[in-house]
């Protein structure tokens, strides 16, 4: 699994976006991305 601050930081280094194949690539399976868009995501 996907340590969050990992992903925060692709997150900030990749200007607030990713791609569904670059999540891919950092270890989220599809069901890990639909649970993170519908949790939502802070920012903080």
């Amino acid at each position: 699994m996907v340590v969050i601050h990992i992903l925060r930081k692709e997150f900030q280094r990749r200007g607030g976006i990713l791609k569904t194949t670059e999540l891919n690539e950092l270890g989220l399976s599809s069901r890990q991305i639909k649970r993170l868009l519908d949790d939502g995501v802070d920012n903080h």
